[in-house]
């Protein structure tokens, strides 16, 4: 098994080979290719196309959304229009009528504070997106997207087209570069072979690196055969390049970048990335590296980010004040065998630091699921966090994560971070490994000389899976501890083997571990070997309660959740975990409320007005005629 060490050292390496090809050079405002070395580039002459074939002149509508938008744009800003059906890059695109054809003559112009691009819907532009120039807090320079129809599209794919048979349904076109192992056929991904004489089904592919020539198995002809969109291969290291302050991308599609869709080592200060779609590649974001400056101020939110192999929103080093919010993020670890980047450890939202510099980070109303492939893989996580070490906290809360078969939520070698008020149904559902290394519901772990204290897990409902909850370490070095950490109001009810396993310093055994406090929890109704606790199980909350050292006030019965089979974890209102949890701060007081709907309609309740006590569990309960729901849309630190 890769270590997740060697894989975050793996991923940043091939991230450093992409990057090598680019050489931040930025007199013109463009960003240059080096010849002497495989990376992102910026083609020419572009190629472009209406995703529909056709060629369609704007409409009344087209330029009533221009005008507003020009409307709305700061003083002096100019709007820039760029139209894939344009005949050329020689007008001003200060109209529809004047647009700029290629993304490459955006990316050689020089922009104001206030600007804004805007992408004709409905086109691809095979072509990386480098912002030029940088905004300012009161004029942001804005990409986004006019016209109606599907979101613009950016591509990292080259297109393949002029097919020749070879023989029988071996068919072969001109691919001079590397691909690096991905390649869509009308959007699946194709079968990576090791040799030409493997090409027995549809979809398989093998590159000839003497030839130049890409081999794909088809029944006809792929130039007739696919059509929608066609046969791409990943090329460009990143669909959009993220490297400027105060610029917000929205209202577009990024794809089929060879390492991320969006992506920067160095992503500037305030950028917004907003309902866009991000699919189809290695990554869907990821911003930061571990030479690069620190960054802050970064909201990533309101996007779809999906068919990604190992993250779908990674955000890296040194990063503060970062926020990312009411995304729907799903079926990560999308088979690519090949993958350098892979190594069995994925997420669909990550964040990783090993500096020391990362602080403020808030993750909230997301909707994650469907991460890792086979319940026999051990890739496969919803939220992850790791080695993040912030001065003040991690903020995970308000997230739905199911179907994440490698475990729901996952921090590891961390503290400060508190998670609370999320659902968690139907995570860590692999085989692969038992014991400290089993996958659970929400786990909190760390490993060799680092440490995992102070962290706070609150009012979480956590549904099936192996594991409710696991705090262990799985490798002891000098200085290893895992400590302080606080598990309250927490429900862990379906699992298949414990509700929770606590052992190797989760269990307080130095010198591994101490003063982890598990108190008003609901494991419900005991079974054979519910808890573990160090190297035995329990099977009653008594004998636990025994090895634990005192009362847990513990909730022990079934906690009566609405209809678990259909997907409604709410609490009853003969549930016992009605008033029966602990105030733990008003930072923490807003649960779930019934109604809500990932990731757009997310309905709180404050704990501290629901009724005499706190429930425990993510929601509260509440009768609907004495309490007014809001919407959390704004971070929950004090």
């Amino acid at each position: 098994m890769t270590s997740r060490t060697a894989t975050n050292a793996i991923a940043e390496r091939a991230g450093k080979q992409y990057a090598a090809g680019v050489k931040r050079v930025f007199t013109d405002g463009r960003a240059l290719r080096r010849t002497d070395q495989p990376g992102p580039r910026l083609r020419g002459p572009a190629r472009s196309r209406r995703a529909d074939g056709a060629r369609c002149a704007p409409g009344r509508m087209l330029w009533l959304a221009a005008l507003a938008l020009a409307a709305a744009a700061p003083a002096g800003a100019t709007t820039y229009y760029v139209d894939c059906t344009a005949a050329g890059d020689q007008g001003d695109g200060t109209s529809t009528a004047t647009a700029w054809r290629t993304v490459g003559r955006v990316n050689g112009s020089v922009f104001k504070p206030g600007d804004s691009i805007l992408f004709k819907r409905g086109c691809v532009w095979y072509e990386s997106l480098y912002p030029p120039s940088a905004g300012t807090p009161d004029g942001p320079i804005t990409f986004g997207a006019y016209g109606t129809g599907a979101n613009p599209v950016i591509s990292g794919a080259n297109r393949l087209t002029a097919w020749t048979r070879e023989a029988g349904r071996i068919w072969y076109a001109r691919q001079p570069s590397e691909i690096w192992s991905q390649i869509w056929v009308n959007n699946r991904l194709g079968d990576k072979k090791a040799a030409k004489n493997q090409l027995v089904n549809e979809y398989d592919w093998w590159w000839d690196a003497s030839t130049s020539r890409l081999y794909l198995y088809a029944p006809s002809d792929p130039d007739t055969l696919y059509t929608n969109p066609g046969v791409e291969a990943a090329q460009e290291a990143m669909a959009i390049y993220v490297g400027r302050d105060h610029i917000v991308f929205e209202n577009l599609t990024a794809e089929k970048a060879a390492y991320a869709n969006i992506a920067g080592g160095d992503p500037g200060d305030h950028v917004i990335v907003r309902n866009c779609l991000i699919q189809y590649g290695s990554r869907g974001i990821e911003v930061g590296s571990s030479d690069g400056p620190p960054y802050a101020g970064m909201e990533i939110h309101d996007n779809e980010v999906r068919y990604c192999r190992t993250t779908g929103i990674s955000v890296i080093y040194k990063a503060s004040n970062c926020k990312i919010y009411r995304n729907r993020v799903h079926d990560v670890d999308y088979t690519f065998p090949e993958d350098p980047a892979g190594g069995g450890w994925t997420g669909t939202i990550k964040i990783f630091d090993d500096t020391g510099t990362m602080d403020n980070i808030e993750i909230f109303e997301n909707d994650c699921y469907e991460s890792g492939p086979t319940p026999n893989d051990a890739s496969g996580v919803g939220i992850w966090s790791d080695f993040v070490k912030p001065a003040t906290s991690v903020q995970i809360h308000h997230n739905r994560v199911y179907n994440c078969r490698g475990g729901g939520i996952f921090i590891e070698a961390v503290k400060n971070h508190h998670v609370w008020a999320n659902l968690v149904h139907n995570c860590g559902t692999n085989t692969v490994y038992d014991n400290e290394w089993t996958a659970a519901g929400i786990r909190v772990d760390t490993r060799e000389t680092q440490k995992a204290v102070d962290n706070a897990i609150y009012n979480n409902t956590v549904y099936g899976g192996r594991a409710g909850i696991l705090v262990a370490s799985y490798s002891q070095g000098a200085g290893m501890e895992i400590s302080r950490n606080l598990f309250k109001n927490n429900i862990l009810l379906g699992q298949t083997e414990q509700a929770l396993i606590a052992m190797l310093g989760g269990d307080n055994s130095p010198p591994y571990g101490i003063g982890n406090l598990y108190e008003n929890n609901c494991f419900g109704p005991e079974f054979t070997g519910f808890i573990r606790w160090g190297s035995s199980s329990k099977s009653s909350y008594a004998s636990w309660e025994k090895a634990y050292g005192g009362p847990t006030n513990s909730v022990q019965a079934d906690p009566k959740l609405t209809n678990v089979d259909g997907g409604d974890f709410t609490l009853l209102a003969s549930s016992p975990c009605v008033d029966a949890g602990t105030d733990v701060g008003l930072t923490f007081s807003t649960a779930l409320l019934p109604g809500s709907l990932w990731p757009t309609r997310v309905l709180t309740g404050d704990q501290s007005k629901a009724g005499p006590r706190w429930e425990v569990g993510a929601y509260v309960f509440v009768p609907p005629s004495t309490f007014v729901p809001r919407k959390v849309i704004r971070s929950q630190q004090p």
